[in-house]
């Protein structure tokens, strides 16, 4: 701090580098040691002696410090059936979790004090990581793993699994009971979809963890070998993983695909329901200096994805076609119903998560490598996605000039658009911005999450021969 005033007074002078590297040393001179064990922490909360007085309308409770360091019981941990034997190895002697908010609510003070007085006995399950200030914490630090519907506090080293995938993965396939999802006379209306959406996310996200075991295990392998045949050392890498397990992971997404078409039909309950917004920036779509939003829904197409990915052609290929004739029907929607209903801003967001699914089933129908390039999905999409852009958008773009023009209204770029020109811009926007982000059209500049272009071109499939 002397050093600090004596800076700002002149006394001494140094770079802005040195004097942010200062400054930034002060702000954090608390992190190393701002953190207290959580028996300790919740004592002192309890105690009135330590309330403190901020002139406020009556004194205010506080803890010792922002950081809290919860013990590990391992044995009970495994007595409890919250880790296998196992896996005790791998066990923390304690985590440590902090808060980024300055305030704690009596509830998140109660599930603190929950977690100081359970030793281990028990396990602590959250429904979301995103419910609390405390599951966030936990989550944040890699604490809480994904077991199926729950998510339970885990003392394991592992912070960058988000699944107990093994456990889950009994849950889905054996210990989990669904209901009579499949018979076609229980109806799964749009308020049931809202759930069915989340249990069929549930399965792809393991599917997809397992996946990502198999590939990363073989990259692994294929540069041990590399190494290898140039005669280098790799005595300090990890060992080989065998074509076994590397199978199995493969075989376990396979198996979680093939238990959730069967517990929840393609057919009988009905995939999309509700259009978002991506909550991730990287996903929106950009054209003409502007960022257009990217609407998602539904899981099928990325169940094709995964079959695809392990394999399955022939499953791909069956549950593809399904998906297939449930996105062209809303495709279909958009093309015959009035252009004004269609158009309208409130309901193109169906469109448009419509289209980014039917992209996502022909980039991985039409993948080089991993899809079936010559198979009925992968021609019948590029079909489809063609018609799209030769015929589907230049009628609703038409039909929307000739409603403006009706209206009165400039059909020029850069004037004051009224109601139908607003409609038959933001369309235009949104055709050109994903035929960009799916790899259709060569974009300005490389776009971020851009899927390699297959198929026939833009300017193809605008002037079909």
């Amino acid at each position: 701090m002397e050093i600090l005033s004596a800076t700002q007074s002149g006394l001494i002078t140094m770079s802005n580098e040195n004097l942010q590297a200062i400054q930034t040393m002060l702000i954090d001179f608390e992190e190393g040691w701002n953190y207290t064990n959580i028996d300790d922490a919740m004592a002192f909360v309890r105690d009135d002696n330590n309330m403190i007085d901020f002139q406020s309308p009556r004194p205010i409770r506080i803890f010792p410090s922002k950081g809290f360091i919860l013990p590990v019981d391992a044995k009970n941990a495994v007595s409890s059936g919250v880790i296998d034997k196992k896996d005790e190895k791998n066990c923390l002697d304690e985590l440590r979790f902090e808060f980024t908010k300055r305030l704690l609510t009596r509830e998140q003070v109660m599930m603190l004090d929950i977690l100081a007085n359970n030793d281990w006995k028990r396990s602590i399950c959250f429904s979301s990581p995103g419910g609390s200030d405390v599951s966030m914490a936990m989550y944040r630090k890699g604490y809480i793993k994904q077991n199926g519907m729950v998510f339970e506090l885990s003392p394991l080293n592992t912070l960058n699994d988000r699944f107990n995938s093994e456990k889950m993965y009994e849950n889905l396939m054996k210990n989990y009971e669904y209901g009579a999802m499949n018979n076609p006379n229980v109806l799964t209306d749009y308020y049931a979809r809202r759930h069915t959406n989340q249990y069929r996310l549930h399965f792809l996200s393991l599917a997809e963890d397992f996946v990502s075991k198999a590939f990363a295990a073989e990259e692994a392998n294929s540069q041990r070998e590399m190494l290898e045949s140039m005669g280098r050392d790799v005595s300090m890498l990890p060992k080989a993983v065998d074509a076994k397990t590397i199978a199995g992971y493969k075989e376990k997404a396979k198996n979680l695909i093939h238990r959730s078409l069967e517990v929840m039909p393609a057919e009988i309950v009905i995939d999309a329901g509700e259009p978002t917004a991506s909550n991730n920036p990287r996903d929106n779509y950009s054209v003409n200096g502007k960022t257009l939003p990217a609407f998602n829904d539904g899981i099928l197409h990325d169940y094709v994805g995964v079959l695809y990915m392990v394999g399955d052609v022939e499953g791909a290929e069956k549950l593809g076609k399904i998906v297939a004739d449930q996105l062209e029907s809303i495709i279909g929607y958009f093309e015959n119903e009035h252009v004004v209903i269609t158009s309208n801003p409130q309901n193109t967001k169906d469109l448009y998560a419509a289209l980014a699914a039917y992209f996502k089933l022909y980039a991985g129908a039409n993948d080089g490598e991993l899809g079936n390039a010559d198979g009925v999905l992968a021609k019948r999409t590029q079909k489809q996605i063609q018609y799209v852009y030769s015929t589907m958008f230049p009628s609703i773009l038409d039909r929307l000039k000739e409603k403006a023009k009706e209206n009165g209204e400039s059909t020029r770029r850069g004037r004051q658009a009224g109601r139908y020109a607003t409609m038959m811009f933001e369309m235009e926007d949104y055709a050109e911005a994903m035929a960009i982000y799916f790899g259709i059209k060569d974009a300005p500049a490389p776009q971020q999450n851009e899927i390699p272009q297959q198929g026939p071109s833009l300017e193809d499939m605008m002037n079909p021969q």
